[in-house]
């Protein structure tokens, strides 16, 4: 299910992004996919969120704190 959800998101250049007609969600995006040629997987669709947020730090910082197990 991991796979599959970093796969949904790697794959964003080829999904048609949509903004959320949401009031207070002008930042966030929505694609569906649908999964029907996966072998031995039945037919499923996938919603995928994403937004964006600025961070007040170093790319080298962020990722550390992402990458350590202990945060």
């Amino acid at each position: 299910m991991t796979r599959k959800f970093w796969a949904n998101l790697s794959d964003s250049a080829e999904n048609i992004w949509r903004p959320v007609p949401l009031k207070g969600a002008e930042n966030v995006l929505a694609t569906i996919i649908n999964a029907e040629d996966e072998e031995g997987q039945p037919p499923s669709t996938s919603i995928v969120i994403a937004t964006t947020v600025w961070v007040p730090a170093s790319p080298r910082r962020v990722f550390d704190f992402l990458n350590n197990e202990d945060t």
